[in-house]
């Protein structure tokens, strides 16, 4: 689907509106980052409040030498103490962003992943709009502030001397400090998360300032683009010269418009009145599940094809009188089968997959042994194409820097084991070297002419694309009329046309074997080799890849991945070059034999046809080349289309089952749960439209397009057990090429060392099972599980009542643990106490009240009396807490951070499926915090409530009366236990169901 429009002019491309869990887990991504900045100081502030040391003592924080805190149990009036919040009003403020914004993420998340369809929005947009706009306008606000605040609160920390004043050391350099710079970083960090905005809003301003009446006309038309495009590529290629042997490769680039074609036509493709408007994850989950049903499709037709052998063969006679015309035709076919030595095929059709008789290589027939012996013996020199440089220079002597290697006239006769290629294979002692011309230029093609003294026949290899010039002309893709070369050549070229780059080629190749004379004198009247056979080779990977990119262009609407995908598959016209030059000089050689492998389509019909007499194409398998033209990939498209159309359910889930693996006993059930019939389409969608609108125009402008053919007699060889064992090959038609088949092997399937393997494994006596054509691959019941699982907030997947229940009861219970530690009350001890505070003895029975980390001290008053302080006071710095105490304070910090994580768990609990292993660890740890927080009551245990009290200063202490009794910390603690302990046993409910 299009991008969601926020605004008039602002999207969210290139991201839909389902596609927006990218976003999430980015954002997600960055919010970590702050977390990471973030935890440590939050735990240091929880500590130093746990410990009292956030508080000031006379106005001093710790770190100043002024700071005092020698006070026990009764402290002077005049000591005060007060809390300065400015870093933890920070700290609070950035967790409650924090957790937030993960809360507006995880609704966009569950929104966007299980609402509407990708063509079907259903009332996402909505939604997500409302959500994205609070996001901007309301969720900016609290960056802002905090970006803000710690600007001032650095600034002031400094001006006040880290709040120790003018002319006074502090014990420690704060700025030194790790928590210092954290807080810092936290603050940058928020900073770049605002910086965005600004960008993008100059962003949009040029682009509306660029866009204007005035020159939208001319600067963003489809020929300026294009020429734009063409310096781009031009710059492109010459910074490629300069980093891939400028010497040898690059040098006849000038970036004066050798790649117009391709650019021109590029935007021209792209700039239609009409267009759909997609995204990258639709052109993901559309072709996946394309293959898929393409899968399925040839699946139906395998399975009606043995019911109707079965049948044939006497299984079902019962049946025959009832059975429908289509499928007594298909036993007729089967049956004929027999009797002739054919096989039957899949071909593709507009309603799929239909049966097709093909005659198969037999080693009884002397003219398919003969072309295999051929093919087999030719192969070498289309795979030695490729290393004419290092052959040369190794074995032959040739200079690095020269531009073509010919023989001398005394030895140009002779078959001298010198230039043989023996010395680089022994398999080609027969091949020997006549002439190479190894100069690269936007014309200038790599190509030999070689003597086989096996075969009594000279060949010419021709090497497919190795460099940028090369590169370069296969982008000319242009077509152009064969008149003026059929005139100059002796064929009739009137009527036909061809790839530009590949007339060029093979132009210059023609001219330049009549400069160097060398085939002219080979076949001179007293030449030893006037006889031999005339033989053109050569190997092809994608001359026509120019044309897939337009189709993948159009649908990302993304220049950059179409250029990477260009480069990433290199492209190449060696067979295509071997065609065309096999055309030129047929009329001077009528014996010319051809032998493309992997060739493109470059023919129209009726000239593909013409050359059946002497040229053979050899193709495997799913191999792409072979299909790939115009009218191939707007088949393509359409069937794209229909499929993403056809989606019911959240792009999500299926991505999520695409990526799953899937047996063909499954295939038809997996894909009725993702997609819904061609009739069940509704068309009344916005997508739709644009779909109809785009295939009108699109056909008005292909109806002139020449519909181009594989040329010559083609060999398809076909990998009957999928494991590269055992192959088969038929003679064809080039109609079984109408159709781009997708496949994992659509491009290892035109390698050449696949090629030589097929053909050395090729055994014309072995029996072929008509089934054997369509292997099956059956998966595990481990790997064929499908987990449908997407994230969708307060859906409730593991029972609504107890998942609510656990969840409330854990909340609550970490609530009562941070309060029970929080508190200076979690037990009272009465006792004598004896002080003597600025001269005043006191010798009073008091009650006395203890924390875990603090207390509550009394303050002397003018009038002598005491009174309890309204504040928590920390422990002095000279208290060494027990064992008991300090057991109790690690297991309460273990219980509210297990507690944190608890509540976190639980939130994804209520979102997302979760399997049995993972509740049963979710209850493990609630029973964990359970127990760590009832081992805090070991504070009971400690010299605190047992033996002669804590000791805070040396000249106050208390005679002990009575044993300490609960306070308010105990009975939060207690009750935290129960809590957590219910919660476990709603937990385990979870677990058993």
């Amino acid at each position: 689907m299009p991008a969601l429009t926020i605004f008039k002019n602002f999207t969210t491309r290139p991201f839909a509106g389902d596609d927006l869990q990218i976003v999430c887990v980015i954002i997600g991504a960055w919010r970590f980052i702050q977390l990471i900045c973030l935890i440590p100081l939050v735990i240091n502030m929880v500590l130093r409040r746990l410990k009292g040391r956030d508080l000031n003592v006379n106005g001093y924080p710790e770190w100043c030498p002024q700071y005092n805190l020698e006070g026990g149990f009764v402290l002077d009036e005049e000591t005060t103490f007060d809390r300065r919040n400015f870093s933890a009003i920070f700290i609070i403020i950035s967790a409650f962003y924090t957790l937030v914004d993960y809360c507006w993420l995880a609704a966009v998340w569950s929104i966007a992943s299980s609402v509407g369809t990708p063509t079907q929005p259903r009332g996402r947009d909505k939604h997500l709009r409302r959500l994205i706009i609070f996001r901007i306008f309301v969720g900016n606000i609290i960056p802002i502030f905090l970006v803000a605040y710690s600007i001032l609160f650095v600034a002031n920390f400094r001006k006040t001397n880290s709040g120790c004043g003018e002319g006074v050391t502090p014990m420690w350099n704060m700025e030194d400090r790790p928590f210092f710079k954290l807080f810092c970083a936290s603050g940058v960090l928020y900073f770049i998360e605002l910086a965005i905005f600004p960008i993008i809003l100059w962003n949009k301003i040029w682009r509306y300032i660029s866009r204007n009446r005035f020159t939208k006309k001319h600067h963003f038309s489809a020929e300026a683009k294009g020429e734009r495009l063409t310096r781009c590529l031009g710059c492109l290629f010459r910074c490629l010269n300069c980093f891939c042997a400028k010497k040898k490769w690059g040098g006849d680039l000038q970036n004066r418009g050798e790649v117009k074609d391709f650019a021109v036509s590029l935007m021209e493709f792209m700039n239609n009145e009409s267009s759909v408007d997609l995204v990258m994850s639709d052109m993901y989950i559309g072709l996946k599940l394309l293959r898929r049903k393409q899968a399925e499709q040839q699946l139906e037709a395998v399975r009606e094809l043995q019911r109707c052998r079965r049948e044939s063969e006497g299984e079902y006679e019962d049946k025959m009188s009832q059975s429908p015309s289509s499928i007594r035709s298909i036993k007729s076919t089967l049956k004929k089968t027999k009797k002739q030595r054919s096989i039957l095929t899949l071909q593709t059709n507009d309603g799929g997959y239909s049966l097709v008789e093909k005659k198969f290589l037999s080693s009884s027939n002397e003219e398919d042994v003969n072309t295999l012996v051929q093919l087999r013996h030719y192969v070498p020199y289309a795979q030695y194409a490729y290393f004419f440089n290092l052959v040369c220079s190794e074995y032959f002597g040739v200079n690095d820097d020269a531009k073509r290697f010919i023989r001398e006239a005394p030895n140009f006769f002779t078959l001298d084991d010198r230039f043989s290629f023996g010395v680089a294979d022994p398999s080609l002692s027969h091949a020997f070297l006549m002439y190479i011309h190894l100069d690269i230029g936007l014309a200038a093609t790599p190509y030999g002419i070689l003597l086989d003294n096996d075969k009594k026949s000279v060949v010419i290899t021709i090497r497919g694309t190795k460099s940028l010039e090369e590169a370069v002309t296969d982008l000319q893709f242009n077509s152009e009329s064969l008149e003026r070369v059929g005139e100059l050549c002796g064929f009739e070229g009137r009527g036909h046309e061809s790839h530009r780059g590949v007339i060029t080629r093979c132009k210059w190749i023609y001219n330049d074997v009549k400069r160097q004379k060398v085939l002219k004198r080979l076949y001179s009247v007293n030449s030893p080799y006037r006889d031999w056979n005339l033989v053109v080779v050569g190997h092809s990977l994608v001359s026509n890849l120019p044309i897939l990119l337009f189709e993948l262009a159009s649908l990302t609407r993304n220049l950059n991945r179409a250029f990477c995908i260009l480069f990433i598959m290199p492209t190449t016209q060696g067979a295509a070059c071997a065609q065309l030059l096999s055309l030129m000089l047929r009329p001077s050689f009528p014996s010319l034999k051809c032998y493309a492998y992997e060739p493109p389509s470059i023919f129209d019909d009726r000239l593909a046809s013409h050359c059946q007499d002497f040229i053979t194409s050899i193709i495997l398998g799913d191999d792409v080349v072979p299909r790939i033209s115009s009218q191939n990939c707007d088949k393509l498209r359409d069937d794209f289309f229909d499929i993403l159309a056809q989606i019911k359910v959240p792009k999500i889930k299926a991505i999520s089952d695409v990526r799953a693996p899937c047996s063909d006993s499954h295939l038809k059930m997996r894909n009725d749960a993702i997609m819904c019939s061609k009739k069940e389409i509704c068309r009344d969608t916005e997508f739709w439209q644009q779909v109809s609108s785009f295939r009108s125009e699109r056909a008005s402008k292909n109806a002139a397009l020449t519909k181009l053919y594989v040329a010559g007699k083609i060999m398809h060889i076909v990998d009957t057990k999928g494991d590269e064992s055992k192959y088969i090959a038929y003679w064809t038609s080039p109609n079984e090429f109408q159709n781009i088949k997708l496949s994992s092997n659509l491009v290892s399937d035109h390698m050449m060392p696949n090629v030589i393997k097929s053909l050395k494994s090729l055994d014309l006596d072995d029996t072929h099972d008509i089934m054997e054509l369509f292997h099956q691959r059956e998966f595990s019941e481990k790997e064929e599980a499908v987990d449908y699982r997407t994230f969708a907030c307060f859906s409730m997947p593991n029972g609504r009542k107890r998942t609510v229940s656990v969840m409330l009861c854990s909340f609550v219970a970490w609530i009562l643990s941070i309060l029970s530690n929080d508190t200076c009350s979690f037990v009272k001890r009465s006792g004598l106490l004896v002080a003597e505070v600025d001269g005043i003895s006191y010798n009073s029975l008091l009650e006395f009240s203890f924390g875990i980390w603090t207390f509550k001290p009394k303050i002397s008053a003018e009038d002598g009396s005491l009174q309890e302080a309204t504040y928590c006071a920390p422990y002095a710095l000279e208290y060494k807490p027990s064992p008991p105490v300090r057991s109790s304070r690690v297991f309460s910090m273990f219980s509210a951070i297990l507690g944190f994580i608890i509540i976190g768990i639980l939130f994804f609990f209520t979102a997302m499926k979760f399997k049995r292993s993972a509740r049963i660890a979710t209850t493990a740890i609630i029973f964990a915090t359970c127990f760590f927080q009832g081992l805090q009551l070991l504070f009971l245990q400690s010299v605190v409530c047992m033996g002669e009290g804590p000791i805070l200063a040396a000249s106050q202490r208390i005679d002990v009366g009575e044993k300490c009794h609960l306070s308010t910390g105990a009975y939060f603690s207690i009750a935290s236990v129960a809590v957590w302990f219910i919660a476990g046993c709603f937990s385990t409910l979870i677990c058993m169901s």
